[in-house]
This record gives structure tokens, sequence and C-alpha cells, in this order.
């Protein structure tokens, strides 16, 4: 009896200290896994927490938008990118609502593709603020399916891109002019290789992009320049701007270029020296302008010149010529007496049919009209040009056969006209030949009559070049 009392009571208390000890050991396996989920929402907490400050301090707004329900959730961030209120949801149709006209149609077009069966979703458009201001932004999503397969959430970040886009027109803007420039704009890098060619190098130099891209730009020198590209290439890598400085370039078929460089040094982002930029101006025609105006100064200086002494000149003739008259003119004079005063008074008239040229060169003479022959005047007129050309060229006078060439003009004028003619056709033929002058009518029509205020019947005074 008190055997089975006593197993009784034995497997009593077992069975209490089994309960105690089952209660204790799930007491404390509840309380591991109590701390364990306190631990990883914490960490998950940590986690939310970076994700929120890296977007937010990276400028990235996130959205996460329910396909099925139509709801949408938005970070602040994206919602100020969107131009909307910063702190309430807003929907779909409130973002869409935001987008640029022009672009809505794209983008609900693409919104359409990714909320397919795991569709990625990667845009860029403008989007309008409510005070009328436009910003563009960049967004990236993706669409998750559920258990069955079907889609039913979409998320993804949003950007603002806007100074990325203005940059990007700048550049196409600058790519522009430089393609357009008539200038030769190129880049090269400290060696002096050259790394681009612009349309107006090509233009201006001659060569190719596909065919100078990789050379040195000595290749454009001058023979006797060459140390110039060396001076030039190490001030600009001291970080020297070289401003329209004169000089001159070799084209690809030889030609030689007056041009104005400006070179100017290229430096990254963080301000290191990698490259140059060149910019060269052809002045060749300039310089071929401001050589005239320096010779046109020049002769009309010489016509000042001219001009005074011949005044002078002619008032020394009209004392010689006159007394010369008297001489002539008083009696009892010998016949020997005679003639030679007769000489002097024709000296007299062709010096001042000389000083009447020299005058009308200068343009000082006034304006003398009379009936003049042509064929006269060129006759006469050619007698002085022998010594004008030199040997090198053979004059030949061709008058007007047959009636008398008569005009009414400036006899002047008209020599300074055949003497432009001569000028023109000597510096033509620089190795010499043949300059024939011929007076020839021309039947000059009503049209011309009338706006020139001409007459039929005019004369053409012709010059002839044959060079040798």
């Amino acid at each position: 009896m008190y055997d089975t009392e006593f197993g009784v009571a034995l497997f009593t208390s077992l069975s209490i200290v089994t309960f105690v000890v089952v209660v204790w050991f799930a007491a404390g396996s509840l309380n591991v896994s109590a701390l364990t989920l306190k631990a990883a929402n914490d960490k998950l907490a940590t986690s939310e927490e970076r994700l929120r400050m890296a977007t937010t301090g990276g400028g990235i707004g996130t959205w996460n938008w329910d396909l099925i329900s139509g709801e949408m959730h938005n970070s602040p961030l994206c919602r100020q990118m969107c131009g909307l209120p910063v702190y309430d949801d807003v929907d779909i149709r409130e973002i869409v609502s935001r987008i640029h006209p022009e672009d809505r149609a794209m983008v609900e077009s693409a919104m359409s593709r990714a909320s397919q069966s795991a569709g990625v979703l990667d845009v860029e458009c403008r989007m309008v603020w409510g005070d009328g201001s436009i910003h563009w932004v960049a967004s990236k999503g993706r669409t998750f399916n559920d258990a069955q397969g079907r889609p039913h959430r979409m998320e993804g970040i949003v950007q603002d891109i806007t100074e990325r886009k203005f940059a990007e027109g700048q550049n196409k803007l600058l790519a522009a002019i430089v393609e357009s420039s008539e200038d030769a704009i190129l880049t090269k890098d400290l060696q002096g290789i050259v790394t681009s060619w612009n349309p107006g190098a090509e233009h201006m130099f001659g060569y190719p992009s596909r065919e100078i891209v990789g050379q040195p730009i000595q290749c454009l020198a001058v023979p006797g320049k060459e140390k110039e590209f060396d001076e030039l290439l190490e001030k600009v890598r001291q970080g020297e701007i070289v401003q329209q400085f004169e000089t001159q370039r070799r084209a690809n078929s030889g030609k030689i270029l007056d041009v104005s460089l400006t070179v100017s040094p290229l430096r990254d982002d963080q301000g290191a020296l990698w490259g140059m930029t060149s910019v060269a101006r052809d002045i060749t025609g300039q310089r071929g302008v401001e050589r005239q105006l320096r010779q046109s100064q020049k002769m009309e200086a010489v016509g000042q010149l001219a001009g005074g002494v011949a005044h002078d000149f002619n008032n020394l003739l009209m004392v010689i010529m006159s007394y010369a008259q008297f001489i002539k003119d008083s009696a009892g004079l010998n016949p020997q007496a005679e003639r030679y005063t007769q000489q002097i008074l024709e000296a007299g008239e062709k010096a001042a049919a000389v000083t009447r040229q020299l005058l009308a060169f200068s343009r000082k003479q006034v304006q003398d009209l009379r009936v003049i022959d042509l064929n006269e005047l060129i006759l006469q007129f050619s007698k002085m040009l022998p010594r004008f050309l030199g040997e090198e060229f053979q004059l030949e006078v061709r008058p007007q056969a047959g009636a008398a060439a008569r005009v009414r003009a400036d006899r002047g004028q008209i020599e300074q006209v055949l003497m432009n003619l001569v000028v023109n056709g000597r510096d033509a033929m620089p190795r010499g030949g043949k300059l024939a002058i011929s007076l020839e009518t021309a039947d000059i029509g009503p049209d011309y009559c009338l706006t020139k205020r001409a007459h039929h019947g005019f004369w053409k005074l012709l010059c002839h070049l044959r060079e040798r």
C-alpha cells in the first residue's frame, strides 16, 4: 500500500517538475523569440532610416503604386519634384496632370507597358509646377506580381534632372555653334596632337577631320616658323591664354594663310589641365585689303604731292609761255630767234598737257568740258606710255578708222581713264606682254541710255592684253 502511495506521489511530483521545466523552457523560448523580433525590427528601422537618408541626401524621391486599388504613396521629395504638396499623399491622376502636355502621352504609354507582367519603367519628362515653371525629372520603376503571378504593385524612384538637361542643351548649342562656325575650331592635347577638328577647320586648311585627328598640329607650320608652335604650347601648358595672335599657317594645298589665333587651356572638373583649344580666323583677305588701302593711301599722297607740284609748275609755265609769246610778237625778231621762240611755246604746251594730267591724277583740276578728238588724244597720250610700261611690254595703238572720233568731255579725265586701263593691263601681266589700245564705236541700247544718260553712237575705249 505504501509502495502504491509512494509511487503515485513520485509520479505526481515528477509530472509537476516536468510541467515546470516545460513551462520554464517555453517561457525562455518566448523571451528569446521576443528579443529576436525586437532586434529584427530595430535593424529594419535602422535600414529604412539609412535608406531614407541616402535617398533624400542623393536627391531621390520614392513612390509605391497599388495597381489594384490605385492608391499611391510618395515620399515628400517625390511630391516636391512633381510640384505637389509635400505632406499629403497624392494619387496617380494628380501626378499625371502635372506632366507637360507634350510628354503626357509618352509617359502614360510607358506606364501602361510597365504595369504588365513584371515590366520596367524608365522615362524622362517635364513637370509643370503650379507657378508655371518647368522641371525635368527621370523616373525608374518595376512591377511586382502577387502569389498568383498577377501584377499588383509598382515601386520606383524619381530624380530631378533639370540641371543635367540644361547642361545637355548648352552642350548641344555649343556643338552646333562649333559645327557651323567658319572659323577653324580645334582641340589638342598637351603634346599638340589634334583631338578634334570642326568643318570650319576642314574648309580653311583643306585637311579632312579623319586625316588630321591624331596628327601633330605642327603639320600646319610655315617653313621657318616651327619653333612658334613649341612656344605657344609651352605658354598654354603654363595656364596662359594666347589671344588674337597674328601669324601664318600652311594649308594642305601649300597656300600660306594669314590667321589670327586664340589658344586657351582646357581643364577638367578638378581644375587639372588636360588639353587646349584653338580658334583660328582667316585674315588673308583682310590683310590684302589693308595692303590695298596702304597702297591707295600712298597713291593718294603721291597724287597730292603731284597736284601741288603741278599747280606750282603750271604757274611757272604761264610766266615762261607769256614771255615767250612777248618775244615772238616783238618787232624785228630774226628768223632764227623766232624759230627758237616757237619751240619754247610748243614745249610749253606739251608741259602744260603733262601738268593737266598730273592735276587730273590728283583730282584737283576743275572739270573742263570741251569737244575733243579721241583719236588725237590717244595718239598723243601713248607717246609717254613706253617709258611708263618698261621694255618688257609691247604697246600698240589702234585709232578709230575713218571719221574723227569727237566727244564732249574733260580731256584730263579721259586721259585718267586711259591711264587706269593701262595700269590695270600692266598689273595683269607681271611677266610682260603685248598691250593694245583701240577705239571703237559701240551700239548702246535704249535701256542703258536711259539709266546712264548716254546717247547712241558712244565711243568705246578698249585695252587688249596678251601676256608673254
